[in-house]
């Protein structure tokens, strides 16, 4: 076992995280440490403590010591009073269940007869005329009384307190457990496409129990991409390795220039791009790379780019780098840009790579001309990979070449997935096909892909951490460069809330009530407006 251990760690993966959502602890420890105490030559002492809430036996120990000389004794003794009680219920009960609480009176004394058992809860719904239960003792023993209860329609901590009596003797047993809903959430989606001077007004109904539902209501001048529900997958996906810790941050450098962010929105992204920042250094290795998971191993070559160019735009936005890291990842790349050459894997995406390797240098303003020749110069160079190579000659200053390059290219690719679309897909190289096109200035054509990879995005279709993230860069930086055409003008009103809107930006959020209403939005631009209300909510079944 201590031989193994030293060689890998065993298990763990998910360990971190299991107790993040636990919100009572319904087993307390029956331990008491006590002392030191002092007793000189012949005293007695007599010490007094009260024990949590407990039934059974437990162990007293003494340990007494005097000049490096010591001593013990231990004695098991029975935990109990003349009335005590024991109730029985789950850890987690769910909205709206019925149960049965059975409640064990015990009559430890002869004088215990009649003892009156009442409970007393908020998670309950039926209490009422129902708490109450006696039971008679015609000597000492155990009794079991039962409640049948409905759980309330909520989720939270639910407070249980059983209170048994008889005459002067009192005994209470409190509990605390989760009320969590078990159901998976459910989003439902309203949405309308507004004409220039027209409006649309909608009532709407609560989605889910109270407690887990809100709703939002969403006006852009692109069509819809599902932002909220895009960004938080990406935020909250439960792993880590170099890609899912790179498209988790990698957007949110972005969302300014999508919608107008409230300072606490600020604030969040800001906190999120740090701590993605920080977590990279620990996946570089000593060769400069970064490998797929952090601590050690081979550096993954599209890891290593995809991280790099997130780091790059980082900083281009001001967030200041581990040292050293550019300088290796540079170090890196140029072995590798140089060392390059077609081989039988070029024709399964190696180009592409090298494209993205090249393109990235160029962006940290050390381009490799030789290298950027030598792949537009190869025979089954793929289209993707050209769109790629064409953004790095313009940022190398050869914007001719880079014309050229892409003259008659198509804008969409045949539909694929690497790695189950983890390292690539169709989706992820049009949205790398208008970052090349933004770039270029050629906004017709971009905003023409803009659409289409927003309308993607739009569907309720599962797509891989990358490609979400790309697709969401891309767009942001599209609108980033391409604000005359975002103008936002309109009117709307939900519940008691009515404002009038005029903003630069492509994309206006804003809550409403969560417990349902009625929405009123008009358009007073000259924008076809998208307008989504978004509901969201766990049924109680």
């Amino acid at each position: 076992g201590g031989g193994l251990e030293r060689i890998l760690s065993i298990g763990g993966d998910g360990t971190n995280g299991i107790k993040k959502n636990v919100s009572v602890n319904r087993f307390k420890p029956v331990v008491k440490f006590m002392g030191p105490f002092y007793l000189k030559a012949g005293e007695k002492q007599t010490r007094y403590f009260t024990l949590p809430q407990y039934i059974g036996s437990v162990k007293a120990m003494v340990i007494a010591g005097h000049n490096g000389g010591y001593g013990t004794a231990e004695k098991v003794v029975a935990v109990k009073k003349p009335l005590m009680i024991l109730a029985t219920l789950p850890r987690v009960l769910a909205p709206l269940e019925k149960i049965q609480l059975p409640v064990t009176v015990f009559a430890m004394d002869k004088s215990i007869k009649t003892v009156t058992v009442e409970v007393q809860s908020n998670a309950f719904s039926n209490l009422t005329g129902n708490n109450t239960r006696t039971v008679t003792f015609s000597q000492p023993g155990d009794q079991m009384v039962t409640f049948d209860l409905n759980v309330k329609n909520f989720a939270g901590v639910g407070k249980v307190k059983i209170i048994a009596r008889s005459g002067a003797e009192t005994s209470a047993y409190d509990v605390e457990l989760n009320v969590r809903n078990p159901n998976p959430p459910l989003v439902r989606v309203l949405e309308k496409e507004l004409l220039p001077g027209t409006a649309w007004s909608v009532a709407y109904a609560a989605l889910g129990m109270p407690g887990t539902n809100n709703a939002a209501l969403e006006v852009s001048s692109i069509p819809a991409i599902n932002l909220s529900k895009r960004l938080g997958y990406l935020i909250q996906y439960p792993h880590g390795c170099v890609e899912q810790t790179t498209s988790a941050g990698f957007p949110q450098l972005y969302l300014g220039q999508l919608l107008d962010l409230s300072d606490r929105e600020k604030a969040e992204a800001e906190r999120n791009i740090k701590a993605a920042i920080a977590r990279l250094k620990g996946f570089q290795v000593s060769s400069g790379g970064l490998s797929y998971w952090p601590d050690g191993g081979e550096a993954d070559e599209w890891g290593t780019s995809y991280a790099g160019h997130f780091m790059l735009a980082a900083q281009a936005k001001g967030y200041s780098l581990p040292i050293g890291f550019i300088e290796q990842w540079k170090k890196y790349q140029k072995q590798k840009a140089l060392a390059w050459a077609p081989d039988s894997r070029s024709f399964y995406g190696a180009d592409l790579v090298q494209a993205y390797r090249l393109y990235l240098l160029a962006l940290a303003r050390t381009p490799e001309l030789g290298a950027m020749n030598r792949l537009r110069e190869f025979q089954y160079l793929s289209v993707e990979a050209k769109w790629r190579l064409a953004a790095a000659y313009k940022l190398a200053g050869q914007t001719e070449v880079a014309n050229r390059l892409i003259s008659g290219l198509p804008v969409t690719i045949k539909p694929y997935n690497t790695m189950y679309g983890t390292y690539g897909s169709d989706v992820r190289d049009e949205a790398m096909i208008l970052e090349t096109l933004t770039l270029l200035g050629q906004q017709q054509r971009a905003s023409a892909v803009m659409r289409m990879v927003a309308a993607r995005l739009s569907q309720d279709t599962w797509y891989s951490t990358q490609t979400t993230a790309y697709s969401l860069i891309a767009i942001a930086q599209y609108c980033g460069d391409n604000k005359n055409g975002s103008k936002l003008a309109f009117s709307y009103q939900a519940g008691s809330t009515k404002a009038d809107v005029n903003s630069a930006s492509y994309l206006w959020q804003a809550g409403t009530p969560a417990n349902g209403g009625k929405v009123f939005v008009k358009n007073n631009g000259k924008n076809k407006l998208y307008v989504r209300l978004i509901l969201r909510g766990q049924p109680s079944s």
